[in-house]
This record gives C-alpha cells, sequence and structure tokens, in this order.
C-alpha cells in the first residue's frame, strides 16, 4: 500500500454478496470529517413549517428533471442507480430504469409527468429515496450516503445522525426532506408479523391495529403539517392495500408455511374471498383515495387497478373524483403500454375526457405503439406453433418430438414476469452466436399471459413459440416440478433432460449447459 494513502475500500467477496467497507481511515482517527454538503444546499434555511398543509398537486403536461448528487460516493458501492414514477405510469412487470453514476457521484435523468409527481429513486444503500416532480422544472437532490449507511448499520443505527438522509431543492422539498428522515417508523406492512391461519376478520383487527399505531407514531414525529398530512395518507393507502388483497396474502402465508400445496393455493384464495363481508374495506380509508393530495403518497399506486376499483369505488358514492379519474387513465395507459392494444374510438374518447397531462402521456404511447406494430410487421425469425391436440401428460413429448435431432432449450416464462424479459434481452447476443448450430430455442407461455401482449412480444423473440391452456401448463409445473418462471430445461438431440433451472442464471452458465449437447 502506498506510504500517502490516506484511506483504503475493504471488499469482500466481490460479487458474491460479500460485503464492501467505504473509506476506512489509516491516520488513527476514530471520527470521520462532517459530509460536505455543496454550496447550494448548505445555504438552505431548513424549518419545520406547521401551518402550511399538503398543497393540491399540480395538473399539468411537461419534462422533470431529476439532478442527484451522492455525498461520499465511491464506485465499490455500485454504478448504477434505478429510478421510477410512483405513479401509473411507473414501469410494471419489469425492472426500473437506471442510469449510470459519474465518477464525482452526481448523475441527472428526465422523464414526462402529467403534473406534481413522487419518483422513487433506487439507491446504492437503504430503502428507496422519494422526492417530487414537476413539469418544466428541476429537482436537485443532495443524497447523503453517510447517514443511509448508518441507519442500516448493526453497530451504529443508534449512534448521532450525520446529518439529513436528503438535501432537497425543488417541488415540495421540505415534504420530500421529512419524508426520508420518518417514513421508515411508517411502514405499516413491517407491523404485522405472522399472519399464518388468521380468518379475514382476524386480518382486518390486526391491519387497523398497526394503522392506528404508525398514525399514533406520525403524530409523535417532529414534521411539518404538510409531511404530516402525506406520512398519514400514505399509511392509509397501505392499510387498504392490505385488506384489498387479504385472500392472496392469507392464502400465501399457508403456502410458505407448507400447510397447503401449490395446487390448492388459488383454491384457497378462492374459499378466503367468499368470506370477505362487503363492509370490509372502513369507508373512511376508502374515501382519502378521493382527495386531490392522493396522487402524491408513493403507495397511491397500489390501490390503483381494476381489482381494487371494484372492492373502492362502491364506498365513494356518485360522482367523478379523483380516483375514478385515475383509475381510467390506468386502464388506458395499460390497454397500449402492457397489453399493446392500440386505443378504439371508445377509449379515445374516454382519454379526451382526462386532463391534460395524461391524454398527452397516453396519446403518445398509442402513437409509438402504431409505429411499432407497424415496424414489427416485417419481423422474422419468430414463428407460434398450433399446441399439439394430445392429453395434457403427453404435450411437452410431443411438442419436444418436433425438433428431435436438435439440442432444444426450453424457455418456460410468461408476459408478466419482469426477470423472464430481462433474460430475453441478455441472451439475444448469445444466440445469435449460435445461429446455424443445431440448437432451436422453444417458449412456452400459458394463458395467463394476455394474447394480445404475448403475440406482440414474440416478434422479439427468435424460436419457436407456444401458448398452452390453464391446464396444459399445470400439467407442465407438475411434470417438472416448476415452482416459478423464467424455467429452463435444455434437451439433447435424443430428447434427453440434461439440464432443468428455475431463475436465469446468467448468460454463461447457459451457452455452457447448451455445448455441453454439441
Amino acid at each position: 500500500m502506498p506510504v500517502w494513502a490516506a484511506t483504503v475500500t475493504f471488499t469482500e467477496d466481490e460479487g458474491k454478496g460479500g460485503w464492501t467497507i467505504c473509506g476506512i481511515r489509516l491516520d488513527g482517527a476514530r471520527t470521520l470529517p462532517a459530509p460536505e454538503l455543496p454550496a447550494a444546499f448548505a445555504a438552505c434555511n431548513y424549518k419545520v413549517d406547521r401551518k402550511t398543509a399538503l398543497p393540491e398537486p399540480l395538473s399539468a403536461y411537461g419534462v422533470a428533471t431529476v439532478k442527484l448528487r451522492l455525498l461520499d460516493y465511491s464506485p465499490a458501492l455500485g454504478s448504477r442507480v434505478s429510478y421510477d414514477q410512483c405513479s401509473i405510469f411507473r414501469e410494471v412487470n419489469t425492472v426500473p430504469r437506471s442510469i449510470d453514476v459519474s465518477a464525482d457521484g452526481t448523475l441527472s435523468f428526465s422523464l414526462p409527468v402529467a403534473g406534481t409527481t413522487a419518483v422513487s429513486i433506487y439507491m446504492l444503500l437503504g430503502n428507496p429515496v422519494i422526492v417530487f416532480v414537476e413539469p418544466g422544472k428541476t429537482t436537485e437532490v443532495c443524497v447523503n450516503l453517510r447517514e443511509y449507511a448508518r441507519r442500516e448499520s448493526v453497530f451504529h443505527k443508534d449512534d448521532k445522525p450525520c446529518g439529513l438522509p436528503i438535501y432537497v431543492k425543488g417541488p415540495l422539498a421540505d415534504v420530500a426532506q421529512e419524508y426520508a428522515c420518518h417514513a421508515g417508523g411508517a411502514q405499516l406492512e413491517d407491523r404485522l408479523g405472522d399472519i399464518t391461519g388468521l380468518s379475514v376478520d382476524g386480518y382486518k383487527a390486526l391491519v387497523m391495529k398497526a394503522l392506528a399505531d404508525v398514525r399514533a407514531g406520525v403524530e409523535r414525529m417532529p414534521v411539518g403539517r404538510a409531511a404530516r398530512e402525506l406520512l398519514m395518507l400514505d399509511a392509509g393507502y397501505q392499510a387498504v392495500n392490505c385488506l384489498v388483497s387479504a385472500p392472496g396474502r392469507l392464502a400465501r402465508a399457508l403456502y410458505e408455511k407448507g400447510i397447503i400445496q401449490g395446487d390448492r393455493y388459488s383454491d384457497c384464495i378462492d374459499s378466503l374471498a367468499k368470506t370477505v363481508p362487503a363492509d370490509y374495506i372502513p369507508r373512511e380509508l376508502a374515501e382519502q383515495a378521493d382527495r386531490p393530495q392522493a396522487v402524491l403518497a408513493p403507495s397511491y399506486v397500489r390501490i390503483i387497478g381494476s381489482y381494487e376499483k371494484e372492492r373502492i369505488a362502491p364506498l365513494l358514492g356518485a360522482g367523478w373524483g379523483t380516483y375514478l379519474m385515475v383509475n381510467d387513465a390506468d386502464e388506458l395507459y395499460r390497454c397500449v403500454s402492457n397489453d399493446f392494444t392500440p386505443l378504439d374510438d371508445d377509449r379515445k374518447a374516454r382519454l379526451a375526457a382526462l386532463p391534460e397531462g395524461y391524454r398527452r402521456i397516453i396519446g403518445d404511447r398509442n402513437d409509438a405503439l402504431l409505429k411499432t406494430l407497424e415496424e414489427r410487421k416485417a419481423n422474422t425469425g419468430y414463428s407460434i406453433r398450433d399446441v399439439p391436440a394430445v392429453a395434457d401428460s403427453l404435450l411437452f413429448d410431443s411438442i419436444a418430438a418436433r425438433y428431435r435431432g436438435k439440442v432444444v432449450v426450453v424457455d418456460v416464462w410468461e408476459t408478466w414476469c419482469g426477470p423472464c424479459r430481462l433474460a430475453h434481452e441478455r441472451m439475444a447476443p448469445m444466440k445469435k452466436n449460435l445461429a446455424g448450430k443445431d440448437v432451436v430455442f422453444v417458449y412456452l407461455a400459458s394463458e395467463s399471459s394476455p394474447e394480445n401482449t404475448w403475440r406482440y412480444m414474440v416478434a422479439d423473440i427468435t424460436g419457436e413459440h407456444y401458448r398452452l391452456t390453464g391446464k396444459q401448463s399445470a400439467a407442465l409445473r407438475r411434470r417438472f416440478k416448476i415452482t416459478g418462471v423464467p424455467t429452463y430445461i435444455i434437451l439433447d438431440r435424443d430428447g434427453k433432460v440434461t439440464y432443468r433451472q428455475t431463475g436465469f442464471p446468467g448468460v454463461d452458465r447457459m451457452r455452457k449447459e447448451i455445448e455441453k449437447n454439441f
């Protein structure tokens, strides 16, 4: 080590889930110097505002920009940061957008928004950072990595804070700073504990007790009125999400404890759903979903959707409020962004009734979809095949027999599976390199993948494609003990299984297992 070295970074098992300790001082000092805030942030005079209420969000279309600086940044902490909107325009069933961090710990990104919007930034340390953006404005954020590390530390979490977690300049700056300081104490699900074996009524009592505890804690927090209102709203939406999804959560708990098996999972959900009373969600919580400020709460998007709307909307009475408007926009956006179905005349008429920001973003996405669909008509290299008309138990062998004499890579996937789609992107170069060799890629999805979405996606995935019925897919899962997707099955030239893996093992491993059969 050079004699002039002042600090050192220690890494154990890099890339294997090990540890990295940055900034170990070599001068014997037991304390670190205070983080050096840029002058623009150091000059900010932050005070708790106990009078100003949480404002109604701006409703307008435009592009918002976020400029981020990571204090005490070291490349050893990672080189990419991800982000996404906490709105209906978030990425669904895929990984969030990501961007490279510069060597000096800075980065910036821009995104179209329909008004004042919460943005979640997935950091190198700790929980996501929530900031607010507005059309045509720049939100500047300085993230105190040292403070986030202290909060996550086993040995130092009770030490004196190393400053605020984040410093913000821009829309709702004080609210974002206070939310970052105290949101951890307002997480309702962390208080639920073990729910195995509870009835839906017992589970509701637990959720409402947790909500009361969170609200009492928020009342004691040293925050301004606006941040307090945001934390209260967000806790309420967390509670609604927990109640709406009660049958699924209770069934999942039974499944994870081995009390029910996978083949009884859906039946268990249906059985529990029948015991949920009509007034299961308190009207007071449902009515909060109609406040204009609702869209500012990060958890609000968790109660948006057709399933949630069916249970919440009847409690709101007549009238077109925030909740129904956002749900209608969500349905239209998912139509073009998830189902890849262009808007018809009826949906275009609904789009015209939405605020400008929603109209612009959904309309632009629809125009881009139409252009892409036209371009994909020229795509080659993929084939959609008819499923053999045989018994479910014979289906896999019947499909495999079509490719006897070749190495067959079977990819069991679904359109809603983000890791599946990411694996397709990463394997594409390998597939090009293997072109011309006796290997065929066969993709098996089920009817849980919407047909329009499936047909849109497979046009970009070279190979042979089959869409199975629910019963056919269940038979496949039973035969190969498939517990999730993606699952990969490799067959040699004689149709013998040589490799099976649930979860993407990486391109190098896939290539190695394929080439074993050449």
